[in-house]
C-alpha cells in the first residue's frame, strides 16, 4: 500500500524541493530512480502528493504522477536565480581579498592563497546557477549555459602563480574568464536591456541605463586590460596590479546588472508592473 507522506518539517520540505529540482533538470528517469529508493522492503512505497493505492503498479503510477507534476513546478523563479547570480560576483572579490590576507596580482591569483576553496567554490556555484538559468529564448539558455561552463572551467584550470611559467591552464583560465564576462555583457546589452526598453515607466528606463553602463563598462575593462598587458612592464604590473582592479570592477558590474535584473531593488522596480 502506498502511504501519503506530506512535507511536515523544514527538512522534508527541503528534500521535496530538491527532488523537484532534480526532476526539472534531468527528466523522468532520474526522478523515478530517486523515488524508487523510497519503496519499502514490504512492498509498500512512499509517494508524495499521491492517493493511497493497493499495488506496486499503483505505486509506479504515483511516482510517474509526481514526476510529471514536478516538471511543471516552478521551483525557482528567474528573478531568484538572477539574485543568486548577482550576489556571487559581488562577494567573490571581497571574500578572497580578506581571506587571502595578501596583496593579489589578480582575483584569480587567490587560488594560490588560503582563499582557494572560496574562489573555486563560488565559481562552481556561479556556474551551476547559470546552467539552470532559463531565459526567454533558446539562444539565451545556450549563452547562459556557456557562461556556466566558462565559470566551472575557470575554477578547474587555475592561472599560473606570479612566479610560475605560463602553461596551457593559464590560457584556458584566461579564455574562460573572458567568455564569462562576455556572456554578462551580452545579457546586459541584449535581453536585459531589450526587456526594459519595452516598458515606458521611469524605473524600467533606469534599468536600461544601468544595463548599458554595466555592459559597455565590462567591454571597456576587457579592452583596457588587454592594452595594459601589452604596454606595461612586469614591474609596473606588480606595483599597480591592473588585472586585480580590472577584475574587481568587472565583477561588481556583473553583480550590479544581475541584481537589477532580479527586480528586488525598489529604485529600479515598479511594483505591480515589472
Amino acid at each position: 500500500m502506498c502511504d501519503i507522506l506530506r512535507p511536515t518539517s523544514a527538512w522534508s520540505r527541503l528534500g521535496l524541493r530538491l527532488r523537484v529540482f532534480v526532476s526539472i533538470l534531468f527528466g523522468d528517469r532520474l526522478s523515478i530512480m530517486i523515488a524508487v529508493r523510497q519503496i519499502r522492503p514490504s512492498g509498500s512505497c512512499a509517494v508524495r502528493w499521491a492517493p493511497n493505492h493497493n499495488s506496486n503498479k499503483s505505486c509506479w503510477e504515483g511516482i510517474m504522477s509526481f514526476t510529471k507534476s514536478a516538471q511543471k513546478a516552478p521551483t525557482f523563479s528567474s528573478e531568484s536565480i538572477r539574485l543568486m547570480v548577482g550576489l556571487i560576483p559581488f562577494l567573490l572579490p571581497i571574500l578572497v581579498s580578506i581571506i587571502s590576507f595578501t596583496r593579489l596580482s589578480s582575483i584569480s591569483a587567490s587560488y594560490y592563497t588560503r582563499a582557494r576553496d572560496v574562489f573555486v567554490g563560488l565559481l562552481f556555484v556561479l556556474g551551476a546557477f547559470l546552467l539552470v538559468y532559463k531565459g526567454h529564448t533558446q539562444t539565451e539558455n545556450w549563452i547562459a549555459n556557456l557562461g556556466g561552463l566558462a565559470a566551472i572551467i575557470a575554477a578547474l584550470f587555475p592561472m599560473a602563480c606570479d612566479q610560475c611559467t605560463r602553461g596551457i591552464t593559464f590560457y584556458i583560465h584566461a579564455f574562460a574568464g573572458n567568455v564569462l564576462f562576455g556572456v554578462t555583457a551580452y545579457f546586459c546589452l541584449g535581453p536585459f536591456r531589450k526587456s526594459a526598453k519595452g516598458k515606458n515607466w521611469i524605473k524600467a528606463q533606469r534599468r536600461v541605463k544601468i544595463y548599458s553602463v554595466c555592459g559597455y563598462g565590462i567591454i571597456a575593462c576587457l579592452v583596457i586590460l588587454l592594452a595594459l598587458g601589452l604596454v606595461m612592464t612586469t614591474k609596473q604590473k606588480e606595483i599597480w596590479t591592473p588585472v586585480y582592479w580590472g577584475e574587481f570592477v568587472m565583477l561588481w558590474l556583473f553583480s550590479a546588472a544581475w541584481n537589477v535584473a532580479a527586480k528586488w531593488i525598489p529604485w529600479f522596480t515598479e511594483k505591480g508592473k515589472d
